[in-house]
């Protein structure tokens, strides 16, 4: 199977795993990682995604709120840790979520969605700024719209930023 191919079905499975939750739940939580380029994955991605999605749950729980179920995902489109919660502040866990990516330069690989059967939370939906670039503080999708940066250079800055995150997590 082609890259393309992956993706686009790794796309389609993650979006049939969160219609699937939100039969049972009013929102889900998704931790995946923002890595520029192909593959999608990378040593260690998985083990930092699932840090980061029980990080979240423990959160979550410890907001009052319950979360009924738990998956992780694994396809072209890389390691997904996805929970439904019930009982929670959508708002709160959004904010939570944009805490971390934006807690430090690993951060930034981080892409953890709050979604709802509306759509998905978003930063300029509840008033905040865009994400920035790995390499400037331009608008991280205004960059890869207009393709500024090599994805091999934003590659090994998402990489680097991903084996310090593992450190910081005590996952290497």
């Amino acid at each position: 199977m082609k890259v393309l191919e992956r993706v686009l079905s790794g796309r389609e499975g993650r979006a049939r795993l969160q219609k699937y939750i939100l039969e049972s739940a009013p929102l889900i939580v998704q931790v995946s990682l923002n890595l520029p380029g192909y593959p999608k994955e990378t040593a260690g991605s998985l083990n930092l995604v699932e840090a980061i999605g029980v990080f979240m749950v423990k959160k979550c729980t410890s907001m009052g709120g319950r979360t009924p179920s738990l998956w992780v995902l694994e396809n072209g489109m890389g390691p997904a840790f996805l929970f439904g919660a019930e009982k929670v502040p959508p708002k709160k866990v959004k904010e939570l979520a944009m805490s971390l990516e934006d807690r430090s330069l690993w951060g930034a690989v981080l892409d953890i969605d709050v979604i709802l059967s509306a759509g998905a939370l978003t930063r300029a939906s509840l008033g905040y700024r865009p994400r920035k670039c790995f390499l400037c503080d331009l608008p991280a999708k205004e960059c890869a719209r207009q393709r500024r940066h090599e994805i091999g250079e934003l590659r090994k800055i998402a990489e680097s930023s991903l084996r310090v995150g593992l450190r910081e997590m005590s996952l290497l």
